[in-house]
């Protein structure tokens, strides 16, 4: 107890904590043995052992090697079907990685063969296109997202709608 600060040492040497602590650890010990006797006893062990001896006295109880062989089985399967989740899991995800590359390094052959055929200064112009029509179209989206109403705004007669000041297009 040298080890402990010098308040905590005077509380640990106190009479009362002393005659506290030796008490309530027998009344502890005496309500657990009772618990045992009137609870634990008759209602879970003495059942548990009646089952444990009809059960182990009978044929159909199958023996300790039948139960460690069936384990083992179970084992050895789960391996092996873990084994094929994995093969599966690559081939499927090599069949992908293929399926991507091909697509975008497709993809750059097609738009440098596009640029080679029109040119690069068309090719920039048809970009600038397709650039702009996409623009619009996240812009339409986001004005009808915001709304919550038809393309172009509210679609009333005030709003910018087919029957309103603004164009639709």
């Amino acid at each position: 107890m040298d080890h402990l600060p010098e308040p905590l040492q005077t509380i640990l040497t106190n009479a009362t904590y002393t005659y506290l602590r030796s008490t309530a650890h027998s009344q502890l010990t005496t309500h657990l043995s009772t618990f045992r006797t009137t609870v634990v006893d008759p209602y879970i062990l003495t059942p548990l052992s009646h089952l444990l001896a009809t059960t182990l006295g009978s044929s159909t109880m199958p023996d300790l090697m039948s139960a460690l062989v069936l384990g083992g089985v179970l084992l050895v399967s789960l391996v092996i079907l873990d084994y094929i989740r994995r093969f599966v899991v690559w081939w499927v995800m090599w069949w992908v990685r293929f399926i991507v590359r091909v697509v975008f390094w497709g993809s750059v052959v097609v738009l440098g063969v596009y640029v080679w055929n029109v040119g690069g200064e068309q090719a920039f112009k048809d970009a600038g296109r397709v650039w702009g029509f996409l623009m619009g179209f996240l812009q339409e989206g986001w004005a009808m997202i915001e709304q919550g109403g038809a393309p172009g705004g509210g679609g009333g007669a005030g709003g910018k709608g087919m029957g309103g000041s603004g164009q639709w297009w």
